[in-house]
């Protein structure tokens, strides 16, 4: 399951890299805006928009994950 949750989190992480690095458009192309104008507010609230997102989309795949391997015994925590 710890897996499962790692790769997801790497998926995540490619795809904020992914949109800062190939930003025409969004919110990559928000932060680099803002930064060549010294904007930290603008930079800031961008950053706080992909928080929030990775924050929903981690939810949505431990929900996912849960729902899809509800068969298997639950994993208890040994110490």
């Amino acid at each position: 399951m710890f897996v499962a949750q790692a790769n997801a989190s790497s998926w995540l992480t490619g795809v904020i890299v992914g949109e800062l690095i190939g930003a025409e458009h969004g919110i990559g192309r928000m932060i680099i805006e803002a930064e060549a104008r010294g904007e930290a507010a603008g930079m800031m609230v961008a950053v706080f928009v992909l928080m929030i997102a990775g924050v929903i989309l981690s939810t949505l795949v431990r929900h996912l994950q849960a729902y899809l391997l509800r068969w298997r015994p639950a994993q208890q925590l040994s110490g």
